[in-house]
């Protein structure tokens, strides 16, 4: 006798069908858990989208916008009344206005008149604590014949800026500006 000390290594390459079904299992398993995860991140993204989309329609129910504009009183077509109008969806607060002639020098001096006038009515002068959605100010400004008398034809070639500066009712600064 002896001993015999040696390995016995018998690899099977053969595949069974137990052992493809396995694999396929595995390989779906892996396939559905990656598809998963893609699912819930294009999930959370969308969300995240809707989220800042109902976030911009939320600001924009709230937003105001104020308008200035000059009109004739409904007394008569020479009175002419300064209007601020908040045509926007939310109420407006802390309306002020900064008025400037468009034109330079001497050609100034009519607008610089005008100025003076619409500076004189305290709205425009201390600005507008609050304008609700939907409302108004209005308030008389000059005489359209006294204007004419005083300075003649140039009344049509004035042309003064109007800056408006106003917030929202959550604090959020909006601009715009009008040109007479």
């Amino acid at each position: 006798g002896g001993v015999v000390i040696g390995l016995s290594f018998q690899t099977q390459l053969e595949l069974t069908a137990d052992s493809i079904s396995s694999w396929v299992a595995a390989l779906a398993t892996v396939a559905i858990a990656v598809l998963t995860f893609i699912l819930a991140m294009e999930t959370w993204r969308l969300r995240a989208a809707q989220i800042e989309q109902i976030e911009e329609l939320r600001r924009e129910a709230l937003r105001p916008n104020v308008e200035f504009y000059l009109l004739p009183a409904p007394a008569s077509f020479q009175f002419i009344n300064v209007h601020i109008e908040n045509n926007g969806k939310g109420s407006a607060k802390n309306i002020t206005f900064d008025i400037k002639p468009d034109a330079m020098g001497e050609d100034a001096k009519n607008e610089r008149l005008l100025i003076t006038q619409l500076l004189s009515l305290n709205m425009l002068h201390n600005g507008i604590a609050s304008l609700g959605a939907g409302k108004e100010r209005r308030s008389f400004v000059f005489s359209f014949i006294d204007y004419i008398k005083e300075i003649g034809d140039a009344v049509f070639d004035i042309k003064i800026k109007i800056k408006i500066s106003y917030e929202d009712i959550e604090g959020r600064e909006y601009k715009s500006e009008s040109l007479l």
